[in-house]
């Protein structure tokens, strides 16, 4: 199948109708072009994208205020609430609400819950060994060390021998480590 390129002007025009408001499906039917081909375009030149990923985003209810941190609604609270303090709302399918989504430019579930940037994404530091993550990078808090030992069984020692590189998240116990051996060669020298 072969590419159609548009003119500049055929663009600039698909991208006007986007950015005043216009679904993807109006889009079509006024410029008589596929859907595909209006995806493509608002795609290059990245249109497309509402939600910045070095952001940080909360859904809040316009009813009853509540946050919640899933603003895409991956885990499904965010139709568990609505079932819960809405009442006779009929909630589509995944399918139609995607369906939703690509033809207005907007979730679903934001006919009920208004979507908030709350700043920047604060970088994360992952677990070597499973999905765990903590904002912690530097292992201040201890809590790296402890989720190793309680969810791993795996002590500093034995994962600096795994990942010497990451010495940096240890600087207490290197230094523990560090005073031990000054000691055991100042009581030496002391001996001798």
């Amino acid at each position: 199948m072969k590419k159609i390129n548009l003119k500049k002007e055929e663009e600039n025009r698909i991208i006007s109708l986007f950015e005043g408001g216009e679904s993807i499906r109006k889009i079509c039917k006024i410029t008589n072009y596929s859907q595909s081909l209006v995806q493509r375009v608002l795609c290059e030149k990245n249109k497309t994208e509402r939600f910045k990923s070095n952001k940080n985003y909360i859904a809040v209810c316009k009813k009853t205020k509540k946050q919640y941190n899933d603003f895409k609604n991956s885990s499904g609270i965010l139709i568990k609430h609505i079932q819960n303090n809405y009442n006779n709302i009929d909630i589509p399918s995944k399918f139609k609400r995607k369906s939703y989504e690509r033809e207005f430019n907007q979730m679903w579930h934001e006919k009920f819950f208004k979507i908030e940037e709350i700043g920047e994404k604060k970088e994360e530091f992952k677990c070597k060994f499973c999905l765990w993550k903590t904002n912690d990078i530097n292992n201040s808090s201890g809590s790296y060390t402890k989720h190793l030992l309680l969810n791993h069984k795996i002590n500093i020692e034995k994962y600096l021998s795994i990942f010497p590189s990451d010495d940096y998240l240890f600087k207490t116990f290197i230094l523990k480590q560090i005073k031990k051996i000054i000691m055991l060669n100042v009581k030496f020298v002391a001996k001798n």
